[in-house]
């Protein structure tokens, strides 16, 4: 995932499709993780890992929209 990723808004109680893998980043801090999901056996699994550089980059357009506002 690049610094300039775009990310998607999400609103609270939408239900969204997932996709195998995509990224969530904190609205408030902008903390970014790569998420994984998958169905082994009966089990639905998810697994979530920090992404550093994806989370500066996010920090640092959040911090743009502050000062811009």
């Amino acid at each position: 995932m690049s610094k300039n990723s775009e990310y998607e808004t999400v609103v609270d109680g939408k239900w969204y499709a997932l996709s195998s893998k995509f990224d969530l980043a904190c609205c408030d801090c902008g903390l970014v993780h790569d998420v994984r999901i998958r169905l082994k056996g009966s089990q639905l699994q998810i697994q979530l890992n920090r992404n550093g550089p994806a989370t500066g980059g996010r920090r640092s357009q959040i911090g743009k929209k502050v000062i811009d506002a």
